[in-house]
């Protein structure tokens, strides 16, 4: 072993010698089969270099691994006396433990899987999709219904997970909470995403008195995970009574829990033309399936002397622009 540590340059990395030396040390007490013989053997001079390389936990990132991989012990058949074979950890016992020691992770995505265990799988499951859908997209032959099925099964997962990173790392602000990507897949027609962009994020039905509002962009700023502030920016709201078109905006403070989102707030509109004033009124919303289909009342004039008249109730479909591109033309491969 000495031989093949030299040979490997093991003794030239730190993080090397550590991990070689803790293997090999457990590895010799699981061979005698009593602790107490290891330690005693590594004190002779044939087993002096593995002493040199055996790890010493420290207040460090792979001291505190090392220490938490060989940390839980069983015994290594019926009859043994001691416990000195390592029992596996399943994951989420490593990670807790981990935590409980400390652990200061180096990289990007454990310091997420310790952070935000959430995050980290839905962006886990988000580059899966996205690398299936790569290599679905790049094969030549002609196209199938198994293909056109294995893309529509990706581009609903592409749906969830986007949607799920949107709505996921509090305390920030989502300029555009659909579930668009920033750039086009490869070998996917790039004018599909620029088109996308021209669909509205969302559409609400006004299901009492008839009428419809469009938003392109509504911005949310998410202030912890079961709270954030949802803007209303319909560029577009026609009541279909008095035909009348005008521009709303509005904020709702929204409540997430059990997959409901709940939110109510004001809203403010300006007629076209702008001769025609403009209404304060109030707006409750309840959501479901990552907010993308929504119920709602709401009030368009608190000063109306006929407040009964006022009153409406909408039903909208958020993300259409995202559901149209991931479930729609992207899956075509381009010429």
């Amino acid at each position: 072993m000495s031989r093949i540590a030299d040979v490997l340059r093991l003794s030239n990395s730190t993080k090397a010698r550590q991990i070689f030396g803790a293997l090999a040390s457990a590895e010799l007490a699981v061979g005698l089969g009593d602790q107490a013989a290891a330690e005693r053997l590594l004190g002779e001079t044939d087993w002096l270099w593995l002493r040199e390389y055996s790890v010493v936990v420290r207040n460090d990132s792979l001291g505190v691994v090392l220490e938490t991989l060989l940390s839980r012990k069983e015994p290594c058949t019926q009859d043994a006396k001691q416990s000195l074979c390592i029992a596996e950890l399943s994951f989420d016992d490593f990670i807790a433990a981990l935590k409980v020691r400390g652990y200061q992770p180096e990289e990007t995505n454990m310091r997420l899987l310790l952070n935000d265990p959430d995050h980290f799988w839905t962006s886990t499951a988000r580059k899966l999709a996205d690398r299936s859908a790569v290599i679905e997209l790049s094969r030549t032959e002609p196209s199938s219904s198994l293909k056109e099925t294995a893309l529509f099964g990706l581009g609903a997962g592409e749906l969830w997970t986007r949607r799920a990173l949107q709505k996921s790392s509090p305390p920030r602000l989502v300029v555009d909470p659909s579930s668009l990507p920033a750039e086009p897949l490869p070998y996917t027609r790039a004018w599909t995403l620029a088109a996308a962009h021209l669909i509205p994020y969302r559409i609400a039905l006004d299901v009492s008195r008839g009428g419809v509002a469009l938003a392109w962009l509504e911005p949310e700023l998410l202030l912890t995970r079961g709270l954030s502030i949802v803007s209303i920016v319909e560029p577009l709201d026609f009541e279909s009574q008095g035909s009348q078109f005008s521009s709303t905006v509005g904020a709702l403070v929204t409540m997430h829990f059990a997959g409901l989102s709940l939110g109510a707030g004001p809203r403010f509109s300006l007629h076209w033309p702008t001769s025609k004033g403009t209404d304060f009124g109030l707006e409750a919303r309840l959501s479901v399936l990552q907010d993308r289909f929504s119920i709602g009342v709401g009030q368009r004039q608190l000063a109306a002397a006929d407040q009964l008249r006022n009153w409406f109730v909408f039903l909208g479909v958020s993300d259409v622009n995202g559901m149209i591109y991931w479930l729609g033309p992207w899956k075509r491969k381009s010429p």
